[in-house]
């Protein structure tokens, strides 16, 4: 995210994200696989995933 974007200073600067990197460190009493599972799971039912990764409808209206 570039700030020049947020102020509205460079029309040529994106306001928002160019891209989100995701990382896990998880300690727990499970195999590498088991993990790979639980992570694979936990992105397939992530709403926020989805709708960052999937176009989204979006209406605004003002009154």
């Amino acid at each position: 995210m570039n700030v020049l974007g947020i102020l509205g200073a460079d029309p040529e600067v994106r306001n928002g994200f160019s891209g989100i990197d995701v990382r896990f460190d998880i300690d727990a009493d499970a195999t590498p696989d088991e993990i790979e599972a639980l992570v694979a799971q936990s992105q397939k039912r992530s709403a926020v995933f989805d709708i960052v990764t999937n176009p989204t409808n979006v209406s605004v209206s003002g009154g």
